[in-house]
């Protein structure tokens, strides 16, 4: 597909989608002071299940689930769903939302490693030094966040693990041929994921939960209906218009917004040590993401989260 051949259409929605999933970490970290982490998924994934079958359904679409992809599935939602909502919920509390979006969207440095640790993928040069600036940034946000938050550790390590297991979810998802339709899958795998986060949630939060604010149920609801569910059915259809290459800068672009919006809007900490560490990430996501490979032609782009 040229340049000239890309729909306007689906460029703006790229471009409002992308706005919405990076302003989506402000949001969560406004809502977790209302609710606590596995609550606060719960309720989010609630809503955006219900509206993912709600728009199965509307569409006509089977629900039924292939026998031989059931086992990839539970992986599937543990990996892409119930670790990563959880991990980043944790890492919001403890760390600025920003840096938990930029280190959380490490992702595909990650996935190039376990690559080709575990896989016998090829890592070349624009993989290493793209690691290379990965790290840096990773490292910039790191020192910053040791000296100014006790529970950066802590915040620190549930973040890279979310962007681990969302790797891993990453290679089930492409390795896996499900012969379903994308609604169906996402409704499954969120599905996969809701179960064990409201176990936690029963078991964890809800003897203690007080009584939230307006503030905080809207914007439960709001993440699990917008940024969740009809952005992520609605990235579907986009992506399917657009060349791989032009989608994916929807993944370089996002922790980008959640720095910025961080900072503009909650007060987080935003100066050089910030925009020095968002440019050699946005450099390494954009080595691995936005080269073109003729291997890579016919990937679909990681789905932003």
């Amino acid at each position: 597909m040229t340049a000239g051949n890309i729909p306007t259409r689906a460029l703006v929605l790229l471009g409002v989608l992308t706005l919405v999933w990076g302003f989506n970490w402000i949001i969560v970290a406004v809502a977790l002071r209302d609710f606590g982490p596995w609550s606060f998924r719960t309720i989010s994934l609630g809503i955006a299940c219900a509206t993912m079958f709600v728009i199965s359904r509307l569409r006509g679409e089977s629900l039924a689930v292939p026998k031989q992809v059931r086992l990839r599935l539970l992986y599937a939602g543990a990996f892409n769903i119930a670790i990563w909502n959880v991990c980043t919920a944790y890492a919001v509390m403890l760390i600025p939302s920003g840096h938990a979006a930029v280190i959380a969207f490490s992702m595909p440095l990650w996935a190039a490693i376990i690559g080709f640790l575990f896989l016998g993928e090829r890592l070349g040069l624009r993989h290493v030094v793209a690691l290379g600036f990965g790290v840096v940034g990773i490292t910039l946000l790191m020192a910053e966040d040791f000296v100014k938050f006790a529970s950066a550790p802590l915040g620190l390590f549930l973040g890279i693990l979310a962007a681990i297991v969302w790797a891993l979810g990453t290679f089930v998802q492409k390795r896996t041929a499900w012969n379903m339709p994308m609604v169906a899958l996402l409704f499954w795998q969120m599905l996969c994921g809701l179960v064990p986060i409201a176990i936690g949630a029963a078991i964890l939060e809800l003897p203690d939960q007080k009584t939230p604010s307006l503030m905080g149920v809207g914007t439960a609801l709001f993440v699990g209906l917008v940024p969740l569910a009809i952005g992520m059915a609605s990235w579907f259809s986009i992506v399917k218009l657009l060349p791989t290459h032009v989608a994916a800068l929807s993944t370089v672009i996002i922790p980008v917004v959640a720095v910025l919006s961080g900072g503009w809007i909650l007060g987080e900490p935003l100066g050089a040590i910030q925009y020095a560490a968002l440019a050699f990430t946005v450099v390494a996501l954009g080595l691995v993401l936005l080269v073109p490979e003729k291997a890579s032609a016919d990937k679909s782009p990681v789905v932003p989260e």
